[in-house]
């Protein structure tokens, strides 16, 4: 019994004695453990690469240069066109006045075209003082053009003039019958020009011949009534054939209108 009791006493004080022990100081060292998975991932590849991915710049695209629309002009318009058909009104012009014209451009660029114009009238003309009754008048021209800016041009070229002038009743025969002939001259010369077309985005062009000056460098002249003329009035038929081939004829404000396509 005795063996008993001598046994709990030293086992209750040596768990008495367990219980009073000092603890060990705390310490951070102490507190945090290193992770096993950072320091698995230190130093390996898989770092290395995410770290080369952070320090890479994304490239910056540069902002793109986006040309403005071109403003389209006459000039443009021309240049990027095949031609131009027009109709047009000659108000003021000599010999015969009032022609009407029609005429095709072919444009080659903003600044050079080819121009073959018709134009025709019919008029009663008094010309140096002589009434020659009714003058017909069919001129072929062919022009070229150069533009000067936006819509202004000079033209120069050559033309051709078929004119068949009807004599009035105030011509007479040898015999002192009053006739009713015509004499046809061919007019051949150098025409120079200036005036403005404008060509809007649509196609529809208007045109203005400011000035024109035709000089004629040669004539052709079938005189079959001057044979049937008295001496008087022979003389009056040259002095009007020699005015068509002496003085230049000019053009005063000649309207157009046409499309270009």
């Amino acid at each position: 019994m005795k063996i008993i009791i001598l046994l709990v006493v030293m086992f209750s004080f040596q768990a008495h004695s367990q219980i009073l022990a000092p603890r060990e100081p705390f310490t951070t060292e102490s507190f945090f453990v290193p992770s096993t998975e950072s320091q698995t991932l230190e130093g390996s590849p898989i770092e290395e690469t995410a770290i080369e991915a952070q320090e890479m710049e994304e490239p910056i695209a540069e902002p793109k240069n986006i040309e403005p629309e071109e403003k389209r002009t006459t000039a443009t318009n021309r240049r990027d066109s095949f031609g131009s058909v027009m109709l047009g009104y000659q108000v003021l012009n000599t010999w015969v006045p009032a022609k009407k014209t029609i005429s095709y451009t072919q444009n080659f660029s903003e600044h050079w075209g080819l121009e073959l114009e018709y134009a025709t009238s019919k008029f009663s003309l008094d010309i140096a003082g002589i009434d020659l009754g009714r003058v017909e008048e069919d001129r072929y021209s062919l022009l070229g053009k150069y533009f000067v800016g936006n819509s202004f041009y000079f033209n120069f070229g050559a033309y051709v003039s078929k004119l068949e002038i009807f004599v009035g009743d105030k011509f007479a025969d040898t015999l002192g019958n009053k006739i009713n002939d015509s004499f046809i001259m061919d007019i051949y010369g150098a025409s120079f020009g200036v005036g403005n077309r404008w060509i809007f985005n649509n196609g529809i062009s208007l045109g203005v011949d400011w000035l024109r000056f035709n000089m004629p460098l040669a004539t052709s002249t079938k005189q079959r009534v001057l044979k049937r003329l008295d001496e008087e009035n022979s003389d009056d038929i040259k002095r009007v054939e020699k005015v068509f081939k002496n003085f230049p004829a000019f053009t005063f404000i000649g309207i157009n209108i046409g499309y270009t396509f």
